[in-house]
């Protein structure tokens, strides 16, 4: 499929071409431009092989595409479709994504590099393209495949005016830190994207997020409410087509009801009284129970005791909801649910606590007397479904009578079978049904907060619960919700709040799952993690290190961004800052590190040149250890170590694979806490900066060019004392050409510390940008545009911030990442290969560290 020109009128022909018959469906220009790896491929002579791009799907760029890593004078053909439907073909044990039918079916016979020709030539992508989306998927004869053929991973790709900022997956979007959530995802503008909201902190507000078109979230915006808003619902209640919020209000014992006008625009809030001024809202629930086009809220008010709390109806009517409330029942109440629990059609009510109590809708707003189901004890969250499709509801607890999740099969009259263990887990957190395979029974989506573990779990005939799918990743929201976000057709994953104010989007991918940081199974609390090639193979592989283990441990690079289970190098107690260095001069990368019992030790590990290490050496310092940083360029290969003595310890790298007697330096403002080599005065050296205790100064050496450091500006911050402050990185901040010192403040305050150069070795002022803290810093080429961005780590919420750079944006303006965990430490470097520089971040607490692929398209 070659097209020579993309001047306006072939441009449109092409678009028309793609566009018509079965592709008319596809959606206006998201002003965005992605291309997914669908998986499905199988391997052959020469490996898997690659349905590769040239180019880049945004709009002006070239565009071009062809098959690589084939077998040599191949036949084979790609195919073309609008749609992504994933057939599973066990015969080839591939799984085959473009749906029928195909708009192209190009045919093709390899080199003898085993490439194709290119396939799809798209000198120009026209603007008349944009919003133009695509499958392709190739096969290829081969007699080391199965059955014959290799394929290559699908592939899905989506033309736009600007690159999709989503590098990493687990993007993280802006929402303020909210009270309460509301459970679900709404298109509460009628614009076809799913958009989120909730109360405020301060319970003045409801902050909207509207959906982007993009699968993401437009900063959010606050509508006014009753000022003790708290828990929140939506539902038409007005029956008008337009969907309207209640919340409710504890400080004055009502509901407040805010009427949607269209346009983003609503009434203001409206009260409908509790039935005592002394309750408080536990639970609500919305729901249309009377079937007369109006949805209804069904509330559980807290009252002077716990026996005395209420299950209350507010009717939803042509004016919002009426007061006032009707009071069900009296009980020991907790949670509330609304759901078709008999199967009649009809909305019935279920509440809980230390028991489940259905109370079934008669019609006319009425209601049975409740029908009880006992649970053993006390439940934390429960919900109904239909999950084995008889129609009667099912139960589903986390709650006794052990430890775990269990399913109750619906009978059909408000009761239900005997419960049945689906996990068994201390820490289930969230979980929501779904129909992730269309035509089947809905899955079940759990998350086990303890394990850091989501399951996908689909139910069989006989009713046989099975795992379809799992991801090893800690979610750090408070509320879980599943749906198409992107609109894709698959099922995406987003949680909100908790430890992290905002919206995160776990993209999902074709076997049901979601795209998460890839796991590693490390060692326990990994403090700090840093990458070489160790084994010589051009791969990074990854180093860590750890305050609880005695030990380096290694994990070797398998080539595709994936690594090996831990292995462990004994010679270090307790463990923590290490550096990579090529201490002899020799290829092999050698690992230097600071052992932290009390003494005062540099163990020094020497590579082989196949993963291993030589028995490790000790060296003894003149004071106790604090940092340390390596610099293996010629003339200036130098071990530099800060001490407790306030001193600046300089050792050069001798090629025997010694280092020299100490240099050592007084440092002016006391002990020196974080350390970093770059060039702070453009002479193509690198100098030293120490950033020293509490921040009270910033000390610069610079390089002589000949192997010597010596002392030169110290520079005030001026800052009030910051004894938690992270380390340091060199960054360009404000691209006058001059590297800036930044420095991420620890603890509540989470501030970013900004120290601007001046390009003479020393540095003119410094700020304070709150809210940016991070416990780790990096600078790399993200993007591969040839500027450098920033990169941070926040320890507390587990998010990794990724500043663009280049000037187009400032410390304001961050992209955020789910990085899987808390984070203790986090390198950048190319661990797939593919010329983009990933990340991998050591997940504290989950002996985990999270391989984070760069998705840029190139």
């Amino acid at each position: 499929m070659r097209f020579q020109t993309l001047a306006a009128p072939a441009a449109a022909a092409l678009s028309f071409a793609l566009l018509a018959g079965p592709l008319a469906a596809q959606t206006p220009c998201p002003d965005a431009a992605d291309s997914v790896f669908l998986g499905g491929g199988t391997a052959g002579s020469a490996g898997v092989p690659s349905l590769g791009y040239e180019g880049s799907p945004i709009v002006g760029n070239p565009l071009r595409m062809r098959v690589t890593g084939a077998r040599p004078n191949a036949h084979g053909c790609v195919g073309f479709s609008a749609f992504e439907t994933p057939i599973a073909i066990p015969f080839f044990g591939a799984t085959v994504h473009p749906g029928f039918p195909l708009f192209a079916l190009e045919l093709f016979v390899t080199d003898g590099d085993g490439r194709s020709p290119v396939l799809l030539d798209v000198p120009v992508v026209d603007a008349s393209l944009c919003g133009v989306t695509f499958v392709a998927q190739g096969m290829i004869e081969d007699p080391n495949g199965p059955n014959g053929t290799a394929f290559t991973a699908g592939r899905r790709v989506e033309l736009g005016v600007a690159g999709r900022d989503v590098p990493f997956v687990g993007r993280i979007y802006d929402f303020p830190l909210l009270a309460r959530f509301v459970e679900g995802l709404w298109d509460l503008d009628g614009d076809g994207n799913l958009d989120v909201a909730g109360t405020t902190a301060d319970g003045e507000s409801i902050a909207i997020a509207h959906g982007d078109h993009e699968g993401g979230f437009d900063p959010p915006i606050l509508i006014d409410a009753d000022p003790d808003s708290g828990r929140v619902g939506v539902g038409d209640f007005d029956g008008d087509g337009t969907l309207d919020f209640v919340t409710a209000n504890d400080d004055s014992s009502s509901l407040g009801c805010l009427l949607g006008q269209g346009s983003r625009a609503y009434q203001a809030p409206t009260a409908a009284a509790y039935p005592d001024l002394s309750f408080m809202a536990l639970d609500l629930e919305v729901g249309d129970l009377d079937s007369d086009g109006h949805d209804d809220v069904v509330i559980v008010l807290r009252g002077p005791v716990s026996a005395e709390n209420r299950c209350v109806v507010y009717w939803g009517s042509a004016v919002g909801l009426a007061g006032p409330g009707q009071v069900l029942l009296v009980e020991d109440l907790k949670e509330v649910e609304i759901a078709d629990v008999d199967g009649d059609g009809a909305l019935d009510i279920a509440v809980t606590w230390k028991e489940v109590q259905v109370l079934r809708n008669l019609g006319s707003r009425t209601f049975a007397a409740p029908v009880v189901t006992s649970l053993g004890g006390n439940i934390s969250v429960f919900e109904f479904a239909d999950w084995d499709g008889d129609g009667a509801a099912d139960l589903v607890t986390f709650a006794p009578p052990g430890l775990g999740l269990y399913v109750r099969w619906g009978v059909g009259d408000g009761t239900f079978e005997p419960p049945v263990g689906v996990i068994t887990a201390v820490g289930t957190w969230r979980w929501a049904f779904v129909d992730v395979e269309p035509g089947g029974h809905p899955e079940l989506i759990v998350h086990e907060r303890l394990e850091g573990r989501t399951t996908v779990l689909r139910l069989e005939p006989g009713r046989s619960v099975v795992v379809s799918s799992e991801n090893l990743h800690e979610l750090a929201g408070q509320t879980l919700s599943v749906a198409d976000v992107d609109r894709d057709g698959m099922t995406d994953l987003v949680t909100f709040g908790a430890l992290r104010d905002g919206i995160t989007v776990h993209r999902g991918v074709a076997d049901g799952g979601f795209e998460v940081p890839n796991p590693v199974t490390t060692m326990e609390y990994a403090s700090r993690i840093g990458a070489a090639d160790l084994d010589l193979d051009g791969d990074l592989d990854l180093v860590c290190t750890s305050v609880a283990v005695d030990a380096l441990t290694i994990h070797l690079n398998d080539g595709e961004g994936g690594f090996s289970l831990p292995v462990n190098f004994r010679g270090l107690n307790n463990a923590d800052r290490f550096v990579v260095a090529r201490v002899d001069e020799g290829p092999v990368p050698d690992v230097l590190a600071i052992d932290n019992t009390g003494g005062r030790r540099l163990v020094v590990f020497l590579g082989i040149g196949d993963g291993a290490f030589t028995p490790p050496t000790a060296v003894d310092l003149e004071s106790r250890p604090l940092a340390i940083a390596a610099l293996d360029t010629h003339p200036e290969r130098v071990v530099a170590i800060t001490t407790d003595s306030a001193t600046l310890e300089l050792r050069s790298l001798e090629s025997d694979g010694s280092l020299s007697a100490p240099f050592v330096l007084d440092l002016a403002t006391g002990d020196g806490r974080e350390l970093i080599f770059g060039d702070l005065d453009a002479d193509g050296d690198k100098d030293l900066v120490v950033a020293t205790e509490d921040l009270a100064g910033i000390e610069v050496f610079i390089n002589d060019g000949v192997g010597g450091f010596t002392p030169g500006a110290v520079f005030d911050p001026s800052f009030e004392v910051f004894q938690n402050f992270g380390e340091l990185a060199l960054y360009d901040d404000d691209t006058d050409g001059n590297l800036d010192l930044l420095a991420g403040v620890l603890g509540p305050d989470r501030a970013l510390i900004v120290v601007h150069g001046n390009g003479a070795g020393s540095f003119d002022g410094a700020e304070i940008v709150e809210g940016k803290g991070a416990i780790r810093l990096a600078v790399g080429d993200i993007d591969g545009d040839g500027w450098d961005e920033l990169v941070t780590a926040d320890f507390w919420t587990g998010d990794i911030a990724l500043v663009r750079g280049g000037g187009a944006s400032g410390l304001d303006a961050r992209l955020r990442f789910d990085g899987g965990g808390r984070v203790g430490d986090f390198v950048i470097g190319d661990f797939n290969g593919d010329g983009l520089d990933d990340l991998a971040a050591s997940n504290f607490e989950r002996a985990r560290i999270a391989v984070l692929l760069n998705r840029t398209f190139r």
